[in-house]
């Protein structure tokens, strides 16, 4: 079975940097919203982390899309 670099990994768990990221700001914006509505529930910072981590996930796929078509134009040749 063929072990898996720190690349495939990321692409086989659908985790990526900018998601992650994505996920930290809608999680803190989310916050702020919980706080001005009492601060009683987490519901503003768990929305706020799932919407901003699916919308990096769906840019971070097309990123890949693109970079899979430049490589197999302009990639080299095996």
């Amino acid at each position: 079975m063929k072990e898996l670099n720190s690349i495939e990994m990321r692409e086989v768990s659908g985790a990526g940097l900018l998601s992650d990221a994505a996920g930290l700001l809608g999680s803190g914006i989310g916050a702020i919203v919980d706080m001005a509505m009492g601060g009683k529930s987490t519901t503003g910072a768990d929305f706020g982390r799932n919407m901003a981590k699916n919308i990096a996930t769906i840019v971070e796929s097309g990123f890949g899309i693109i970079n899979n078509i430049f490589n197999s134009l302009f990639g080299k040749k095996k």
